[in-house]
């Protein structure tokens, strides 16, 4: 499955705030504008994988709302 998380890289928001550089309120703007990948567990949270967030804020883009990342110039499968 192209958008199936892995648990070796997985963080919730305030861990991704912090690798990230910005702050929560920046996740949680880049969520709502489907700038990264996440998985929802419940509506307090929130996990990320970071391989997929840092690859889709390098330029992929994520297909709305499916939550695949899709890498830019690569074709869909």
């Amino acid at each position: 499955m192209h958008n199936a998380f892995t648990c070796e890289e997985m963080v919730k928001t305030p861990e991704l705030a912090k690798r990230l550089g910005v702050s929560q309120r920046t996740i949680a703007r880049y969520r709502k504008e489907e700038r990264i990948p996440f998985l929802k567990i419940s509506p307090r949270t929130i996990f990320y994988d970071m391989e997929k967030v840092e690859r889709a804020l390098k330029g992929g883009r994520i297909t709305q709302g499916t939550g695949e990342f899709i890498e830019r110039g690569r074709p869909q499968q």
